[in-house]
């Protein structure tokens, strides 16, 4: 059987255990997406997300896209016949042509209620309710 063309998109705090699981079942995304390196500390540093020091070090390609909207964004996602997203905790919304690409769907994973509980704190948002 053909390896699944799969795209993880990770967020914080619970990309990398999501990746971890999806790794260890012999689930390997042909890509990772997370967010732009940022900086950090009290020196700026420009820190990678623990998603991609994951990915990388699993041997998987990673792509941190700073935007939905560029056309060399959606060029590089429509080069391929994706079948499965799996959404992990990510902090963009992803646009209606990004989620119609895969061939058996998106699956979302967050750790509250969406829409009514998003945002920097889902979880304490989620517990408090």
């Amino acid at each position: 059987m053909k390896r699944p063309n799969v795209v993880f998109f990770g967020g914080e705090p619970l990309g990398v255990p999501a990746l971890d699981a999806l790794y260890n079942e012999g689930v390997i995304p042909n890509v990772v997406i997370t967010n732009p390196d940022r900086p950090q500390g009290r020196r700026m540093v420009l820190t990678p997300p623990p998603t991609k020091v994951r990915a990388i070090g699993y041997g998987i390609p990673v792509f941190q896209p700073d935007s939905y909207n560029a056309s060399t964004t959606r060029e590089w996602f429509e080069t391929t016949s994706w079948d499965l997203f799996v959404v992990v905790a990510y902090n963009f919304i992803l646009p209606k042509w990004l989620l119609e690409l895969p061939k058996y769907g998106t699956l979302n994973v967050h750790p509250s209620l969406l829409p009514k509980l998003r945002g920097a704190s889902p979880i304490r948002s989620a517990i408090l309710q």
